[in-house]
């Protein structure tokens, strides 16, 4: 059995090389390509191979899979990555890291505020997202990674608002006053920028870009 991770990412060069192997596998072998595409696949690939969708696994089957493998003790822990994790284990795991649920607190600190510097927190973004390696792979796992706090602040925001609740006094960002509509538009920014993420686009220029659209829609809360 062999298994390719991140499938999506074979460049053509690289695609073009496996099709051998795939039009003549080794005897009594299965090869499975793990991706998030089909459309990332060339043609060609694509009718070599059976396509399997799986479904995202369920918060509580990710939580206790983080206690199982030792990755968390505390179950509220887990509760809490899985929620967040949206039904991806590598995510969950990579989510255990303490770094990032500093980072975190930062993330939603700059949020709060009605309209946040967009060149500063790219500049905090960029370094935060490099620490993570020189390959590609974790770079973009890290970005996710931030995306899904920013994308979490905002549908707690959401919650609150058609709730008709009132933020905490010490908040610069009151959502009292917020859209609904403008707070959706947030989290939809969010989910493009996931799946721009996912079709491997250049990570820096999709930093600003991100950062700016957040900056750009959240003025319209402070006028």
């Amino acid at each position: 059995v062999a298994i390719i991770d991140d499938a999506a990412y074979l460049n053509q060069e690289g695609a073009n090389a496996l099709l051998k192997t795939l039009e003549e596998p080794p005897a009594n072998s299965l090869i499975i390509l793990v991706g998030t595409s089909r459309q990332r696949q060339l043609p060609t690939i694509r009718s070599r191979c059976q396509i399997v969708r799986f479904q995202s696994l369920e918060a509580r089957t990710v939580a206790k899979l983080l206690i199982d493998l030792g990755l968390v003790s505390d179950r509220e822990q887990a509760g809490r990555v899985a929620e967040i994790a949206d039904g991806s284990l590598r995510r969950a795991m990579d989510l255990t890291d303490p770094e990032l649920w500093t980072f975190r607190d930062e993330v939603q600190s700059v949020l709060q505020r009605r309209v946040p510097d967009p060149t500063a927190f790219t500049s905090e973004l960029i370094e935060f997202v490099k620490v993570a390696g020189k390959e590609a792979g974790p770079r973009r796992r890290r970005l996710q990674q931030v995306v899904l706090f920013a994308t979490e602040f905002y549908r707690q925001q959401l919650r609150e608002s058609i709730a008709g609740l009132s933020c905490d006094e010490h908040r610069e960002w009151s959502t009292a006053d917020a859209a609904t509509e403008t707070i959706t538009e947030l989290i939809e920014c969010g989910l493009e920028t996931m799946t721009h993420i996912d079709r491997n686009a250049n990570l820096a220029t999709l930093q600003h870009w991100w950062v700016d659209e957040l900056a750009r829609i959240n003025a319209r809360l402070a006028s």
